[in-house]
C-alpha cells in the first residue's frame, strides 16, 4: 500500500517538473533572438503577419525590358554564328573619385546568347534587356551537341 502510494506521488513529482520545466523553456525557445544594438521598437516590426509601418515603401522601381537592335556584319564563310550580350558590371576602385566600397560577392553578369541567321549586315533584335551598358560579340559556333540531364534514381537501403 505505501508503495503505491509512493509511486502516485512521484508520478505526480515528476508530472509537475516536467511541465514547469515546459512552461519555463517554451517562452524561450519561441522568443526571437535580439541582436545587438536594435532596439525593442525596430525589431517588432515584421513579425508574422504584421508588416509594421514600412509596407510597400522603397521597393524601388522595376523597369520594363527592351527589346533593342543590334546590326552585326556575319561573314560569308558557311559557318554558324550566335550574338553573345554580356551586360557590364562596374568595377569599383578605391580611392578614386565617386568610387563604391567593394562588395563581398562580386556582382553577377547576365548574359543572353541570340542566334545569327544569314551573312552580310544582319540586325538582330534582342529583347528583354533592361537599361545599362554591354558588350556584344559575334562568336563562331564551333562544335554544339544536345545534352540531357537526368537525376540520379534513388538508392534502396539494404537491410541487414
Amino acid at each position: 500500500m505505501i508503495s503505491s502510494k509512493f509511486r502516485k506521488t512521484s508520478l505526480i513529482a515528476i508530472s509537475a517538473v516536467a511541465l514547469t520545466g515546459l512552461a519555463f523553456a517554451t517562452p524561450s525557445i519561441a522568443a526571437p533572438q535580439k541582436a545587438a544594438g536594435v532596439s525593442a521598437s525596430a525589431q517588432a516590426k515584421g513579425h508574422g503577419h504584421d508588416h509594421g509601418t514600412e509596407r510597400g515603401k522603397n521597393k524601388g522601381t522595376k523597369v520594363a525590358p527592351i527589346s533593342q537592335n543590334i546590326t552585326v556584319t556575319v561573314p560569308d564563310d558557311g559557318g554558324v554564328y550566335k550574338l553573345v550580350i554580356t551586360k557590364v558590371v562596374p568595377v569599383s576602385v578605391l580611392g578614386g573619385p565617386g568610387s563604391t566600397p567593394p562588395r563581398a560577392k562580386p556582382a553577377r553578369e547576365h548574359t543572353r546568347v541570340v542566334a545569327v541567321t544569314g551573312t552580310g549586315s544582319v540586325t538582330v533584335t534582342v529583347p528583354g534587356l533592361h537599361p545599362g551598358n554591354y558588350t556584344v560579340e559575334l562568336v563562331k559556333v564551333s562544335s554544339s551537341q544536345d545534352l540531357s540531364v537526368v537525376a540520379p534514381a534513388a538508392t534502396a537501403k539494404v537491410k541487414k
